[in-house]
């Protein structure tokens, strides 16, 4: 399973999926600091920096299930 994570903060969400086996494709989140430590515990996922009320999701990759919690 591929997941997304929406208002991923510092990928909590993420890593609860992936011990449960799936693969975490991207992180978004609107903080810099937020998405600075995603990139750190998630190093082979994309990270969207921006806020998700001007996100073209059309741009984002295909996943399976998305995680959000805002």
């Amino acid at each position: 399973m591929r997941t997304g994570d929406l208002f991923a903060g510092w990928g909590g969400f993420s890593e609860g999926a992936e011990a449960a086996g799936a693969t975490t494709v991207f992180g978004a989140n609107h903080w810099k600091l937020a998405c600075d430590i995603f990139r750190m515990n998630h190093p082979k996922a994309d990270v969207y920096e921006q806020a998700l009320g001007e996100a073209d999701f059309s741009q984002f990759p295909d996943i399976d299930i998305m995680l959000a919690g805002p």
